[in-house]
């Protein structure tokens, strides 16, 4: 993540599975998935972000098709960008009472700041949206 948009390859992770150019319909994924008795997430760490899905072998080649376009062809679409800025900060805030969490959040607050831990990889509605908008910046 730039310093300045802390979070943004969480909100990302979500922006991906909106919908790409050869499949624009956002819930295209989902709907395969689903014909075909499959199921998908994701999670973004300080240092990777996962996918992974479950489907019926009878789905697979529809399935990575779809899947394959959101990092060939993302749509990004503007409309969704403050939608997915506000779920990312509802996950950020769900996610406060844990106390592992809460424990992480204190570890990285402590890390010399050279270090890429020190981020906070969740992001928020601050780090993605106020404070970047308060230097003339958007996402």
């Amino acid at each position: 993540d730039p310093e300045d948009f802390q979070g943004l390859a969480h909100f990302t992770e979500h922006m991906v599975f909106l919908g790409s150019e050869k499949y624009p319909d956002q819930d295209e994924f989902s709907r395969v998935l689903a014909l075909y008795g499959g199921q998908h997430n994701a999670y973004t760490s300080s240092e990777e972000t996962v996918y992974f899905s479950e489907i019926g072998n009878e789905g697979v080649d529809k399935a990575m098709d779809v899947f394959a376009r959101f990092f060939i062809d993302p749509t990004f679409e503007d409309s969704m960008v403050y939608k997915e800025i506000h779920a990312v900060d509802s996950e950020h805030k769900k996610n406060q009472p844990d106390t592992s969490r809460r424990l992480w959040h204190l570890l990285r607050s402590k890390a010399n700041p050279a270090n890429p831990v020190h981020m906070f990889s969740t992001g928020d509605l601050q780090t993605l949206q106020k404070e970047p908008e308060s230097q003339g910046k958007s996402l």
